[in-house]
């Protein structure tokens, strides 16, 4: 004989055995839904070959900011099918997408972790699938910014020929992808599969701190410190990196050098000191904006020699330096070029600022080295159709360089 708990188990088990044929009648004829795999990806760092994307304004800077592609064509859905996109994150933003596309983007302001679902739905409304995933938004901004040695001057990202002129990332600023800014850039983007580099390349020839960075100029309308104020109010961020090389042109480096050539050298000593303080000013002026952008980090390389053989020792027996004399050479580098990294030294030390010895990629690389690490002006006219990249880096001191400042960082 039953017992009262033992009879009503019984009775519920008969009261709902026509509910368990439902729901058994119902799982057959509609079945469980499609789990769709979602890939996503962020932005490419490149192109279609090996030049990156760069974003010098603020209209390009929107177009790479937080921006995260999806893809739910993995599977195979009618044609007549829609996509139901959403994507979740900090403070549970939802940003609904409806597409006839298996493929979209989304925008996103804030970086951090965030849900990407979505639901297929046939012509009847019908859901086919659904499926979701998480992706993480971790934008880097990486700013380049200076004078030609930033740029890349000398190192045409396609070199001239018969059929056409020697090809840049910038025709009016010489930016080429062979630059070392470039170059550390890259690595950026390479070194991180979740994250997403996003690239500021201001750097052009002839720029100086108080024309071109400070303020503008010919080639450059818009002072580069301008386009990064611009970017960083506007989006509300900072840079993570600055790679910058002033300094050069403030103090009239390439004028010192013409001097030296042509017996003019005592009226140039003359004025040396004031060179300096100028620079100097200038470099100080710079801070005072840099700072204002709060980087995260600041890399500011040495400027280069020149001057040195094989063997490591001053030669200007070469074409290029035949009017200067290898006794000059040797008096440019004692009050110019050491003159010259000693304030960029004290200045990183003030500022805050990682500052990059160079000197071993040149110090057996000089213009009339056998194992030269600098353009002369035969191959500047080869390359580029101009005698602009004679006395600059070649793309083998670019990742020479490159390799110096992204160990600085690391």
């Amino acid at each position: 004989m039953l017992n009262t708990p033992s009879f009503l188990y019984f009775f519920q088990l008969l009261n709902n055995w026509p509910r368990f044929f439902v729901f058994l009648w119902d799982n057959t004829i509609v079945p469980v839904h499609t789990v769709i795999p979602i890939e996503t990806w962020r932005p490419s760092f490149f192109d279609n070959d090996t030049t990156p994307i760069v974003a010098n304004s603020l209209e390009e800077f929107r177009r790479r900011y937080g921006i995260v592609e999806v893809s739910a064509c993995s599977k195979h859905f009618p044609k007549e099918a829609t996509f139901w996109w959403e994507i979740l994150g900090e403070g549970s933003l939802t940003l609904p997408l409806q597409s006839t596309s298996c493929r979209t983007s989304f925008n996103v302001l804030k970086q951090g972790a965030y849900k990407v679902s979505v639901v297929v739905r046939g012509g009847d409304g019908t859901i086919l699938g659904a499926g979701s995933t998480t992706v993480q938004v971790n934008d880097r901004w990486i700013v380049a910014l200076g004078d030609s040695f930033c740029s890349g001057e000398g190192n045409p990202d396609r070199s001239r020929s018969a059929q056409r002129e020697a090809q840049w990332m910038d025709e009016g600023c010489h930016r080429s992808s062979n630059s070392w800014a470039s170059k550390v850039a890259s690595r950026f983007s390479s070194s991180s599969k979740s994250s997403s580099t996003i690239f500021t390349f201001l750097c052009c020839t002839g720029a100086s701190v108080e024309s071109g960075v400070l303020k503008g100029n010919p080639q450059q309308i818009k002072a580069q410190i301008e386009i990064l104020e611009e970017i960083g109010k506007t989006m509300e961020i900072s840079p993570d990196v600055v790679l910058m090389s002033v300094g050069g042109n403030d103090i009239g480096y390439a004028e010192i050098m013409h001097a030296l050539g042509s017996g003019h050298e005592v009226s140039l000593f003359r004025t040396l000191h004031l060179r300096f303080m100028f620079a100097s000013q200038q470099l100080d002026n710079l801070a005072v904006r840099l700072s204002a952008l709060r980087p995260k980090r600041v890399i500011f390389p040495h400027y280069f020699d020149p001057s040195r053989d094989e063997r490591g020792n001053f030669d200007a027996s070469c074409d290029d330096f035949k009017d200067i004399g290898s006794q000059n050479l040797q008096t440019a580098e004692e009050l110019i070029l050491k003159r010259l990294n000693k304030l960029i030294t004290a200045k990183c030390v003030e500022n805050g600022w990682t500052d990059v010895d160079i000197s071993k990629v040149f110090e057996k690389g000089g213009v009339c080295s056998r194992t030269s690490r600098i353009r002369s002006v035969a191959e500047s006219l080869r390359l580029e159709g101009s005698v602009l990249g004679a006395f600059h880096p070649n793309s083998i001191a670019h990742s020479e360089v490159a390799d110096l400042a992204w160990k600085a960082l690391n």
